[in-house]
């Protein structure tokens, strides 16, 4: 084997693990990144979510005593 073939061979060796150990460095940085952003919006999502539903419940609480009120007034209007 000729000096010249070892030394592409070698030179080739380097490239593919020195690219394939980047590729991996790069693939665990930018999934870990987006994990963290699929948390961040699941997050602020679910909290958007149980804010709509308390604000939902409020209402109809508001709604349910103004409706008791009138329920009592006809209740003894009818006496």
């Amino acid at each position: 084997m000729s000096l010249r073939l070892k030394t592409l061979l070698s030179i080739a060796l380097m490239l593919i693990v020195f690219v394939s150990m980047l590729l991996a460095l790069a693939w665990f940085v930018v999934l870990q990144g987006f994990i963290d952003l699929e948390k961040s919006l699941v997050n602020r999502n679910l909290e958007r979510s149980t804010r709509a539903l308390a604000e939902t419940v409020n209402q109809l609480d508001h709604t349910v005593h103004d409706w008791a009120a009138w329920n009592d007034t006809y209740a003894f209007s009818r006496i």
